[in-house]
């Protein structure tokens, strides 16, 4: 090999047709040979480094080296580079294939698809109407808006006589009968809730009534301070405050607030009567027997200790004026103390018990 000489001729590899360069360069072992030659003419001269004609030649060597490379590796692209224009055009028709293949395939499943589009869509609908039938159930027991009892019974009525079957609800039956559950809790928790709160109106009502006919019976202990005009007017404003007792106000206790008007009324009367009297003192007081029979309890207790034979008979009995008005005085207490519950005070039972055994 002389300076101006390859080191290898490529010759056979460059001119090659490209399908032959291909199959020959697919193995590295064809190029063993070839790049071992390169190798053994490379280094096979004895150079003296110290020498700057040797330290040339090695420069030299080296070049020629990289010019066999060259154009060896030129030689290999040359012969694959017709095979890769070949494969590019090779890719883009089986790209061809590949997309009017789909189209077909597209075209023969288009039924099929438009089908299952179809199912699907009826499958969803079916799906959001029973769920909005389910949430509906659900909102029966949104109830806190609710007052009227009648209606929320309706209402649970209504849920528990609901028909929750898989016919209605199909695969989402445990769902609706969750829901029905749930608004049934609900609207039963506020069925109790309303009961309470009527219970307790009522109460309170029923209260008010017993406070207002207490008030009634109260009225003739204001009178005993009183003069003889004012309790007459007493008596005029309670004929007025009577006749305008309804039902609205007393409900089933109307009787008892009128029979409680016309004691308190007696009872003015009576007073009113004593107040007239222009004696004091130990002046007696006189009853018939319709005045007796109408007055307190006490009045006609205290009257029948004194009361002769001749004043049975004759249906009068006569006590003094100091002894009326204390009894009535009594009477007024016990009234007023029997409105405010004394008849549930520790010790009432013994104490009546006591009475009796005493007036036997």
């Amino acid at each position: 090999m002389t300076n101006n000489t390859a080191l290898i001729t490529l010759d056979q590899i460059t001119h090659m047709p490209p399908s032959k360069a291909v199959d020959v360069l697919r193995n590295k072992d064809s190029l063993t040979s070839i790049i071992e030659r390169v190798r053994v003419e490379a280094t096979s001269e004895v150079l003296d480094v110290n020498q700057k004609k040797d330290r040339e030649r090695m420069g030299s060597l080296a070049r020629t080296v990289s010019t066999s490379k060259t154009t060896l590796v030129k030689a290999i692209k040359a012969a694959i580079a017709d095979m890769e224009t070949k494969v590019r055009d090779v890719k883009a028709t089986c790209k061809y294939a590949e997309d009017e293949l789909n189209k077909i395939r597209d075209e023969v499943l288009a039924p099929r698809k438009a089908w299952e589009e179809e199912q699907a869509r009826i499958q969803k609908e079916r799906e959001e109407a029973i769920f909005l039938r389910i949430e509906n159930i659900r909102q029966m027991g949104n109830v806190q808006y609710i007052a009227d009892l009648s209606e929320l019974k309706d209402m649970a009525n209504a849920l528990e006589a609901m028909p929750i079957t898989i016919e209605h609800f199909e695969e989402f039956v445990v769902d609706a009968i969750s829901a029905r559950d749930e608004a049934l809790r609900s609207i039963n928790d506020a069925i109790i809730h309303q009961v309470q709160e009527e219970a307790r109106a009522n109460a309170l009502a029923e209260q008010q009534v017993t406070i207002a006919i207490n008030e009634i019976r109260l009225i003739p202990t204001e009178a005993f301070s009183k003069c003889a005009s004012e309790i007459a007017l007493m008596i005029s404003e309670l004929k007025q405050k009577s006749m305008s007792l309804s039902a609205d106000s007393f409900g089933d206790r109307l009787t008892e607030a009128q029979q409680a008007a016309d004691t308190s009324l007696q009872q003015l009367q009576i007073l009113l009567n004593s107040k007239s009297e222009e004696s004091q003192g130990s002046t007696p007081i006189t009853l018939n027997s319709e005045q007796v029979e109408s007055a307190t309890p006490a009045i006609k207790r205290a009257s029948l200790v004194s009361t002769t034979q001749h004043q049975l008979e004759s249906g009068m009995v006569s006590i003094s004026m100091r002894e009326y008005r204390h009894l009535q005085q009594c009477e007024a207490e016990l009234e007023a103390l029997k409105a405010f519950g004394v008849d549930n005070w520790s010790g009432y039972a013994d104490a009546m018990a006591s009475l009796n055994d005493r007036a036997a």
